[in-house]
């Protein structure tokens, strides 16, 4: 016979607020990098309560740390009142993170979808 100590039973105590991870329309995005190399795609939809993060395929480890990483930022910037699409904006200017890497805003760009973020990402 199991023992909770064997068997532990986790409950989720309390979550902290955050912003849907998909869009069903258009989405502004933003290059994020560290050392020149593109670490993934901060993105918001244009209409709805979305933003994330798309890692870049090819920054394999390295991007999908900096996508934990822009999950707390994310839920951070909700914290403190901000709107998806501002959110795009918080960290620009500010010193480059060694996990999270620095927001290229002057390269904001638009899609039609967040699939099209997603090819994107597997292609850089």
């Amino acid at each position: 016979m199991d023992s909770p100590r064997d068997n532990p039973a986790f409950h989720t105590i309390s979550v902290p607020d955050e912003w849907s991870w998909t869009a069903s329309g258009a989405i502004s995005f933003v290059p994020v990098t560290l050392s020149g190399m593109t670490l993934g795609y901060l993105w918001a939809a244009a209409r709805e309560e979305s933003a994330g993060f798309v890692p870049a395929e090819s920054a394999g480890a390295e991007g999908r740390n900096a996508a934990i990483a822009w999950v707390g930022r994310l839920r951070e910037a909700k914290a403190a009142g901000d709107l998806p699409l501002t959110a795009l904006h918080r960290w620009a200017g500010e010193p480059e993170d060694q996990v999270c890497g620095t927001v290229q805003t002057q390269a904001q760009s638009e899609l039609p979808a967040l699939t099209a973020l997603d090819e994107l990402a597997r292609r850089d």
